[in-house]
């Protein structure tokens, strides 16, 4: 091989090295334009934008909103709360259900989706299981407890954009499978307005 050869051969797996380092370097989150390198609690009581709908076996549960106890992002890519709380909550199919449902302690990764968006997976801490849904009703079809177990998948669509607020929208379809409750899928739609308690504008890049 000529020296001219040798020379481009090695700048081309300089290029490609570059390029590969590039592809895998991991978003994170960003706080005031700095990556985030100690905890960061969100505010807590965060502001509804669209109401939660909740679907399993036939069955719709809406809620008002849906909080967020003690969350908070941490450095790198991952997000934690002690339970995601659905408030004032009530079922329609000849059903009732609890006011207010609760999720286990859950953990949270986001990656990067679409043009600005982020994608944020919310799974349980330990184990499988992710909530229950207690439901009564003589002509209820999913009378008694229904134990939900999987994931859910929830956007944030500026998630790239530094903001105050962000937007953290559920978007759980029955056809994906990925959150069941008494054996059958379970859909989760609504989302809420979430800030960090600093009251500094944060992204995920």
């Amino acid at each position: 091989m000529s020296k001219k050869l040798a020379i481009a051969a090695c700048t081309g797996l300089l290029l490609l090295s570059a390029l590969a380092l590039t592809s895998t370097a991991s978003a994170q989150w960003m706080v005031n334009g700095t990556n985030l390198t100690t905890n960061q609690a969100l505010a807590s009581g965060a502001p509804t934008d669209k109401v939660v709908e909740i679907k399993v076996a036939g069955v719709a549960v809406v809620c008002a909103g849906v909080e967020l106890t003690s969350p908070q992002i941490e450095p790198g890519d991952t997000a934690s709360t002690s339970s995601l709380v659905f408030a004032n909550c009530s079922a329609n199919g000849g059903c009732t259900i609890e006011k207010n449902i609760h999720t286990v302690p859950l953990t949270a990764t986001a990656t990067l989706g679409g043009t600005l968006a982020a994608n944020i997976i919310f799974k349980p801490k330990t184990k499988t299981v992710f909530g229950t849904l207690k439901f009564e009703g003589a002509e209820c079809p999913l009378l008694g407890t229904q134990v939900a177990t999987g994931s859910a998948k929830f956007l944030v669509p500026t998630g790239r954009d530094e903001k105050l607020f962000q937007a953290l929208e559920a978007e759980v379809t029955e056809a994906s499978g990925e959150l069941k409750a008494g054996g059958s899928s379970v859909g989760l739609t609504g989302s809420s307005l979430l800030k960090l308690s600093t009251d500094l504008p944060w992204s995920f890049l």
